[in-house]
């Protein structure tokens, strides 16, 4: 009997203490315990390379781990987690938000939405100030609070993002969305024609204010540098399948471009006596010389024509 209340004791005691330790060693923070939910593996495939590394990299966060892999973080698809060791409760946030699209009832829906909230809260408290991506984290909170109706906190979500990042065309657009969920035509066609100033060239926003009969500026003029070399504009993005395509055979060496690699036939000096009296003596020039490909990667790596 004395051995049980001891052991409870000792219990009390250890709830009692652990909190007052976490304070002492790290003063003024908080700490909440988000959970991670639980997520089919194919999750794992929809979320960005930041956080498939994180997820499927275990010891990769962390300050410490981070001063480790710096040459990682500054990889642009691994930038979001440069300096921040916060970072993984974004990924958390994300599949919380693809638990709320599963849900089959209210309650789990609600239950997925306050964590997603919560993690994203988490990065937006604990990240330090210098982090430049606190405009992602706002606008995935306004995105969220859109779905769920709640327009007014979406809203400031999305001016906090601007003052951030004043040019982000996905702010403007999201604001456009959720005046319209609240059937505010004006302030929608007023935030969309904002952004189209700042973003000229904006599919979205353009194709947001035609939607609503609003007359579109005409695209300003695209100032591109002309390439040095005669590129078909239809092969720039265009994928070669296996097997021969229409990139191998436009781009298929010429059959007088082969014959300059390969050995010519031997001649005997008469036949050579003969061919030289019989044809002028001409010197090629830059309109009668037939050109010839340098490029070796062309033949070696046909699908990557800008490989090093």
């Amino acid at each position: 009997m004395k051995l049980q209340m001891r052991n409870i004791i000792n219990i009390i005691c250890l709830y009692l203490t652990v909190p007052i330790v976490i304070g002492i060693l790290a003063p003024g923070q908080t700490y909440a315990f988000t959970k991670l939910p639980s997520y089919p593996k194919t999750d794992i495939l929809m979320l960005p390379p930041v956080c498939q590394l994180i997820m499927n990299t275990p010891g990769v966060q962390g300050i410490v781990n981070q001063r480790q892999h710096t040459e990682l973080f500054e990889r642009p698809e691994y930038r979001l987690a440069k300096g921040n060791p916060n970072i993984h409760h974004y990924c958390y946030a994300l599949l919380w938000k693809f638990n709320y699209f599963r849900a089959r009832d209210k309650a789990a829906r609600d239950y997925s939405y306050t964590n997603f909230i919560d993690n994203i809260d988490y990065v937006l408290k604990e990240s330090d100030k210098s982090w430049p991506y606190f405009y992602v984290m706002y606008l995935e909170q306004a995105e969220m609070m859109l779905l769920k109706g709640d327009y007014a906190h979406s809203l400031e979500k999305i001016d906090q993002a601007l003052k951030l990042k004043p040019d982000n065309e996905k702010a403007y657009a999201l604001k456009y969305d959720v005046y319209i969920a609240m059937g505010k035509r004006e302030p929608a066609i007023a935030a969309a024609q904002k952004g189209l100033k700042k973003n000229p060239r904006s599919p979205s926003l353009r194709r947001r204010l035609d939607k609503l009969g609003i007359k579109l500026p005409p695209l300003p003029a695209e100032n591109r540098v002309k390439p040095a070399y005669n590129e078909p504009s239809s092969n720039l993005n265009r994928k070669p399948s296996p097997g021969g395509s229409n990139y191998d055979k436009e781009h298929e060496p010429s059959r007088n471009t082969m014959q300059s690699f390969e050995e010519s036939p031997k001649v005997s000096d008469t036949d050579q006596k003969a061919n030289s009296s019989s044809q002028p003596t001409t010197k090629p020039t830059a309109e009668n010389q037939t050109p010839i490909d340098n490029d070796s990667t062309l033949n070696k790596k046909p699908w990557c024509r800008f490989c090093p």
